[in-house]
């Protein structure tokens, strides 16, 4: 095909996007769950205090609950992290494009640090600016972008004393979530973990001591979150004479369908008489969202 027929294609998609974009036509990016932001009106209020004000209604859908919209992201923290709190929300920017007469035209951006969760309708007004000659606003392109989703994590922690034993040890569970609160969020939205086993075999100081851990884990119940896991471990015993043994596996070290591994803990013919070992599963599902919406006034 020819440069020129190239263009010319060019051209008449372009006029077809503009057309749409005339005719009040709307488009939207979906993220995971189905979850969207929709624009649902856009109304001209008139000017005040030297400024024109516009009334957007949107709302926000998804397939399953587990889905908020507004987080700062999908980070959670290593299994060697013993505490983590959520950062404040990232939260949602109503875009506002108007164009007046004589091809004039103006924005302004309304952002809030909120989260919001999915099934919600919300109101939000954009002050746009307005010189002093200016006329009203005839046509308008509104856009809403957002983070759908986070990141969930269970953890399963088992601290004793001696030689790491499962059958003498307590194991105890943890969660943490991207949104900043957690009591929101319902426990099928996290992945399920267990340790199963742990067999510590001594180096006698010639040799470095290893763990070897088994563990079950499993994704969250909602399906549309999918089946990928991500997994960090941490091992640490202290011994009698003070010191202690470090061993940390990263997620980019091991595959989330892993369910086993054997940890170095370093050569010392000290004997070990505690530990702490925790198993760290996380789920992430955030996606960018964004909803734009078209049309006269």
């Amino acid at each position: 095909m020819s440069f020129r027929k190239l263009f010319q294609l060019g051209v008449i998609c372009a006029v077809l996007l503009c057309a749409m974009a005339s005719n009040g036509q709307s488009q939207s990016l979906q993220g995971i769950c189905q979850a969207k932001v929709k624009v649902n009106s856009v109304k001209y209020l008139g000017k005040q205090s030297g400024q024109d004000q516009v009334e957007v209604r949107w709302s926000t859908e998804a397939a399953s609950a587990c889905i908020k919209f507004g987080a700062a992201g999908t980070n959670l923290p290593p299994a060697q992290q013993d505490s983590f709190t959520a950062p404040a929300a990232a939260g949602f920017a109503v875009h506002v494009f108007v164009k007046r007469r004589f091809d004039h035209s103006d924005e302004a951006t309304v952002t809030k640090k909120e989260i919001v969760p999915a099934g919600s309708n919300v109101l939000t007004i954009v002050n746009i600016p307005r010189g002093l000659a200016e006329t009203d606003p005839q046509s308008y392109i509104v856009t809403i972008t957002t983070l759908s989703g986070g990141a969930t994590q269970k953890r399963a922690i088992i601290i004793g004393t001696g030689l790491p034993n499962l059958s003498a040890a307590t194991q105890t569970f943890q969660t943490f979530t991207s949104y900043p609160n957690l009591s929101t969020v319902a426990a099928e939205c996290f992945p399920d973990v267990q340790i199963t086993g742990g067999t510590f075999t001594s180096g006698n100081g010639a040799a470095p001591d290893s763990l070897t851990l088994n563990w079950n884990a499993a994704s969250a119940a909602v399906d549309c979150l999918g089946q990928v896991l991500f997994i960090s471990l941490s091992a640490r015993v202290r011994r009698a004479n003070g010191t202690e043994s470090v061993a940390n596996v990263g997620e980019n070290e091991i595959s989330g369908n892993a369910r086993t591994k054997t940890l170095q803990l370093g050569s010392s013919s000290s004997p070990v008489v505690s530990y702490r070992i925790v198993v760290a599963v996380s789920k992430r599902f955030g996606a960018d969202v964004k909803g734009v919406e078209s049309g006269n006034f």
